[in-house]
């Protein structure tokens, strides 16, 4: 496996992640749905900061906060640890790594092609984001949008390299599942 072979199945690569990504839209929606805590929490601090700011935080800055952290979560997200879980268990896992393409490439392409979809649902939360907090609630200079962008890659890959560290548990362990849900409930918090 080379990189010039892996460059060259990248593009087909996203392109059929992108159809299983439309193909299952339904379930996106509904990950998209369940991953709304920053949403409630907005609610309930917003409400909180509604009779006097806490701290520094009044109700604009808890507004721009939360929504921040929803569409940060959003294009962050991951789920190659129940893929790779779920391939363990069928044995599916083995056709993968015959492929002349890394298998991390593989899950990788599936992930970031959802991204398009995800950012259909993370566009309206940013217009009003931007409509209630205004321009203050995003950098204000080339250097922090790159260090916005930067921090988002950098959250993307910790998020997919813990993913593929519990997915793989599933090989030494009957399943790894109850693992995987402690890691959610702590991603959530």
């Amino acid at each position: 496996m080379s990189l010039r072979t892996s460059l060259k199945a990248l593009p087909t690569l996203l392109r059929i992640g992108f159809a299983e990504a439309v193909a299952f839209r339904a379930e996106m929606v509904v990950w998209v749905f369940a991953t709304t805590m920053p949403l409630i929490m907005l609610a309930l601090w917003s409400a909180v900061a509604r009779t006097a700011p806490v701290g520094r935080f009044g109700q604009g800055e808890f507004v721009g906060y939360f929504l921040a952290a929803f569409c940060v979560r959003q294009i962050t997200s991951c789920w190659v640890a129940w893929m790779l879980s779920y391939e363990v268990k069928q044995g599916t896992l083995a056709m993968r790594l015959l492929r002349p393409i890394s298998p991390l490439l593989a899950y990788a392409t599936d992930v970031l092609a959802g991204i398009p979809l995800r950012l259909l649902v993370v566009a309206p939360v940013l217009a009003i984001s931007l409509y209630v907090v205004g321009a203050k609630a995003v950098p204000a200079s080339p250097g922090g949008w790159g260090l916005f962008i930067l921090s988002l890659a950098g959250g993307w890959l910790i998020t997919f390299y813990l993913n593929v560290l519990l997915g793989t548990l599933s090989l030494f362990m009957e399943s790894s599942q109850k693992l995987m849900d402690i890691y959610m409930v702590l991603f959530f918090v």
